[in-house]
């Protein structure tokens, strides 16, 4: 699950940079999300009902997404570690 939420992640974010480029956000989210899931062999609909679990369960979720920001600070370049870390301050 970990991985596949990162790959959103970072999906989403590419997404963001082309909406009205390529089509409208939601429309971009989905088909980026789709082809994590596909490249990934993880059925959509079984992917849901496990991510469903984990809304049912905000403890889990919650250690679930630590784990993703954790990966996705690893990624990062310090630089924007740094400013990501400045902006949450404010």
């Amino acid at each position: 699950m970990t991985p596949v939420l990162k790959e959103f992640h970072l999906a989403d974010a590419v997404a963001d940079k082309y909406t009205g480029k390529f089509g409208t956000r939601d429309s971009l989210r989905k088909a980026v999300h789709a082809h994590v899931l596909e490249r990934a062999g993880i059925n959509p609909a079984v992917f849901y009902k496990s991510y469903q679990w984990y809304v049912a369960h905000p403890v889990e979720m919650d250690s679930l997404y630590a784990e993703v920001l954790r990966q996705l600070n690893q990624q990062m370049p310090e630089e924007q570690q740094k400013a990501a870390k400045a902006a949450l301050k404010k």
